[in-house]
């Protein structure tokens, strides 16, 4: 029954106390001291929150400040960030640019190691080209070699059948004329040295360059590998006419246009005379019995 009361009575301090509280000035002294020793009077409610709004300011203030604090570094921390995202950036264009190179320049090492193999291959065949040229040109060496000593002695064969001839014509003298022993060397050369070709060249002189009057000019000419070597063959000369036989040589190089590229004299009798001229004048004489070939 007590508990139903007090229950009661609670509900009715709950309904009924605001009404009298606002119009009974007694019941909120009443109140007021009854409720007094549970709360802080007013000034030091006041104090208290005059302490409370201190520390708030105090605490606002640290905020502030900690939040100006926080968003200067915030700043520093976003333009730190900005030039690292720059060097970023630049770092990375720089990795595409060298990336790029590298690329570049791997293409070029494989394209010279590729021209590097093909020189390779152009060198060795080089080389082997010039090893077979070299031992061709051995062997061709071997065989100019062997053909110039089989030159040689046809070449002396040649002389000495010419100084057979010449020694047989000079203790026959009776026997031989002067256009049969000009046939017999040009067989010696036709027979013998056939590389040699023996000609005979005439020309009408006109204007009497070489006699002093118009005559026929007659010339033994021998042409061996493209030279021209202007020759006498007689049976016998002396001063004069190896004088007479200069003027018609000089008389053909003009007539020809072509220089003589030798002189040559092939007779068994040449006196000492006319060898001292020939050498002067760079004459060449084949004659008897020595059958040596005299160069001025």
């Amino acid at each position: 029954m007590e508990q139903i009361l007090n229950n009661n009575l609670r509900d009715w301090l709950k309904r009924e106390l605001p009404l009298l509280l606002e119009k009974d000035q007694e019941v909120r002294e009443i109140l007021i001291e009854v409720v007094r020793p549970y709360f802080a009077g007013r000034a030091e409610t006041e104090d208290r929150f005059e302490k409370l709004l201190d520390e708030l300011r105090k605490e606002r203030e640290e905020n502030l400040r900690r939040w100006e604090e926080n968003n200067r570094r915030w700043e520093e921390n976003n333009r730190r960030w900005e030039e690292n995202q720059k060097r970023w950036e630049e770092n990375n264009r720089r990795w595409e640019e060298n990336q790029k190179r590298w690329e570049e320049n791997n293409k070029r090492w494989e394209e010279n190691n590729r021209r590097w193999e093909e020189n390779q291959k152009v060198i060795k065949q080089l080389f082997e080209e010039i090893k077979a040229l070299r031992e061709k040109q051995e062997k061709t060496d071997e065989e100019i070699k062997v053909l110039k000593e089989r030159q040689e002695k046809d070449k002396q064969y040649m002389l000495n059948k010419i100084h057979s001839t010449l020694g047989a014509i000079g203790a026959r003298w009776g026997i031989k004329t002067e256009e049969s022993f000009r046939r017999a060397i040009c067989r010696i050369f036709k027979e013998f040295l056939p590389e040699y070709k023996v000609s005979r060249y005439e020309v009408m002189d006109e204007e009497g360059e070489v006699f002093g009057f118009p005559a026929a000019i007659e010339l033994d000419l021998i042409i061996k590998n493209g030279k021209h070597i202007v020759a006498e063959i007689k049976s016998g000369m002396s001063f004069n006419d190896i004088a007479m036989f200069l003027k018609k040589a000089r008389f053909y190089e003009k007539k020809t246009g072509r220089k003589a590229d030798a002189l040559w004299i092939i007779s068994p009798m040449v006196d000492e005379k006319a060898k001292k001229f020939a050498r002067k004048h760079k004459i060449s004489i084949f004659s008897c019995p020595e059958m040596i070939e005299e160069k001025g």
